[in-house]
């Protein structure tokens, strides 16, 4: 007997809903169910991902303009809509494979947290606990590089990713629960 188990989204599966976990023969003719060709499958904990909203408030379109001396800023909100949780936020930049070892094509980010939408930085990125509909909110500063990439918004992106923790039973790394990018040019 072949035993698949698939889950239908790439990080998180949802051990509740049955369809997930698929058990199938090698042959057309299944065998009965019995105590000689069953298994038992026990989780280890439950896990239930935070759900988490990231909303872009600014720039307005999915494109921030970095001129080439000086810095612009993508503005996000975070909202938790399940009970606390310990979220980490990050920036990401993500470029074209090819580019990863020449510093001179890559932009730079650095992230801050804001008291309010539009407020000052009050804080490093670091882990949180997030209250439930509690908005938080992130900017990331974005620095353009020496070289001027050529402009493709689908292969260099600036994301905000939110990682929430797992419960030590079930693995130590963190699961990212939620994302929201924009496409990054230089002026």
């Amino acid at each position: 007997m072949r035993v698949f188990v698939a889950s239908q989204q790439t990080q998180l599966a949802d051990p509740e809903f049955p369809t997930l976990v698929t058990i199938d023969c090698a042959n057309t003719e299944p065998a009965p169910i019995n105590l000689f060709n069953t298994f038992d499958l026990t989780a280890l904990g439950l896990y239930r991902p935070a759900q988490v909203e990231v909303t872009k408030l600014a720039p307005l379109g999915d494109t921030l303009d970095v001129p080439a001396s000086g810095t612009a800023v993508a503005r996000f909100s975070v909202i938790n809509r399940s009970r606390p949780a310990k979220l980490r936020a990050v920036p990401l930049y993500i470029r074209p494979f090819a580019e990863w070892s020449d510093p001179n094509k890559q932009f730079t980010v650095t992230m801050c947290r804001m008291a309010s939408a539009n407020g000052a930085c009050t804080a490093l990125p670091s882990a949180y606990t997030a209250a439930q509909n509690v908005p938080s909110f992130f900017k990331i500063t974005v620095r353009a590089p020496s070289v001027n990439p050529e402009y493709a918004p689908w292969l260099r992106r600036v994301f905000l990713k939110v990682w929430q923790d797992r419960p030590v039973q079930l693995g130590t790394y963190d699961a990212p629960v939620a994302a929201e990018s924009v496409a990054v040019r230089k002026n």
